[in-house]
């Protein structure tokens, strides 16, 4: 059965969009089909890159801000996206082909677990780079 693919959001105020974040996320760890976890923090240095994205912007970007629901949908469901390693900095990159959204992770030190670190649109062109190669799980 295809995944629904949530709403996008209504336009919201920054601390809207904040709130709503926290209340998906934070605390509560996505497990992965494939076996690890996604964590989701706050990032103390940009608290707001989820939904604004440029580093410490106080201004909403609405590409991304609508999608925070579709996160976890991605996440959860391994029949809308391809895994990808991107070898210079050894991220994660969960993309959404069909959708052209992009999650990025990092494995914490244990080796198992991830860190939500952003999301944002991508097309399928970025990834046909030699820096990236499919993730072996």
């Amino acid at each position: 059965m295809a995944p629904v693919i949530p709403s996008l959001l209504p336009p919201m105020s920054l601390a809207d969009y904040f709130n709503r974040y926290q209340t998906l996320y934070i605390g509560k760890p996505i497990a992965l089909p494939e076996g690890p976890n996604v964590i989701f923090s706050i990032d103390r240095t940009d608290p707001h890159h989820p939904i604004c994205g440029k580093f410490k912007s106080p201004v909403v970007d609405p590409t991304r801000a609508k999608r925070l629901e579709w996160i976890g949908m991605i996440l959860k469901n391994q029949a809308t996206r391809t895994v990808y390693i991107c070898k210079r900095n050894k991220n994660i990159i969960f993309h959404a082909p069909l959708l052209g959204h992009v999650i990025v992770c990092s494995k914490f030190k244990n080796g198992k677990d991830f860190r939500f670190v952003t999301h944002y649109h991508a097309s399928s062109k970025k990834f046909n780079s030699p820096e990236y190669e499919l993730y072996k799980w």
